[in-house]
């Protein structure tokens, strides 16, 4: 059965995933290792929001490439450290300027969530599937920030749709550069035998000239090139 539920931001009861930050509660009981992790998680998304408003102040940064802005940025440790472990997040916050801190607070649960349970915790077939999951709910959490910023209602129904949405682009991309990496490494293994061909052709010419003599290192590639189906006779 759909439900129908609908949320408002009109006030604070209307935002039933807000999370307070509030001292007092930090103080009442110890914190555990989850708390530290998105703690840790959260202070280093800040820097990196940092780290992009720094680097909008730079001239002409406006104008660079989504990829020289992610190459610029990750020169950083931390800022590489993130985009390394939250890919999508980094993107967002680089590329597209979007972020919310509440929306990344929730990720990070359910990422917590997920890994606690194991395998079977979200019907993930593989660990790859996983984090797609993960990534399509945190857009999900994105789209439900921005309706109660914008004071919007929305139901369960909705978040779901836009939740399948995600997952299915996301999905497909991975699909796309899987296929797109398989053709990359085909090629660079055609384009690598060819070259073992080549270099092996060229220096069995040189020593029937008497041009060069083989050292250890080079009877060993074009032992290696002869091994791949280099044929002498051809030469």
């Amino acid at each position: 059965m759909t439900s129908s539920r609908r949320y408002s931001s009109r006030d604070t009861r209307g935002h039933p995933y807000r999370m307070s930050d509030s001292k007092s509660d930090s103080k009442s009981e110890p914190k555990s290792q989850t708390d530290l992790f998105i703690e840790a998680a959260i202070q280093c998304a800040d820097d990196v929001k940092e780290a992009i408003e720094a680097a909008g102040k730079i001239k002409g940064y406006a104008d660079w490439s989504d990829q020289e802005k992610i190459t610029h940025l990750t020169k950083d440790t931390a800022c590489n450290m993130f985009y390394v472990r939250f890919p999508l997040i980094a993107r967002y916050m680089i590329c597209l300027g979007i972020f919310s801190r509440n929306a990344f607070k929730r990720f990070l649960q359910k990422y917590c969530e997920v890994t606690a349970k194991g395998k079977k915790a979200d019907g993930a077939k593989s660990p790859e599937e996983r984090i797609i999951m993960l990534q399509a709910r945190y857009v999900q959490y994105l789209w439900e920030e921005k309706q109660w910023e914008r004071k919007q209602t929305f139901t369960h129904s909705q978040a779901r749709t836009v939740y399948s949405d995600a997952l299915r682009m996301l999905r497909q991309e991975t699909d796309e550069f899987k296929a797109n990496y398989d053709k990359i490494k085909e090629h660079l293994a055609e384009a690598k035998k060819k070259a073992d061909s080549e270099r092996a052709k060229e220096l069995l010419t040189r020593l029937t000239r008497n041009e060069q003599t083989l050292g250890d290192e080079s009877l060993r590639r074009l032992y290696d090139a002869l091994k791949a189906g280099v044929d002498h006779k051809e030469m």
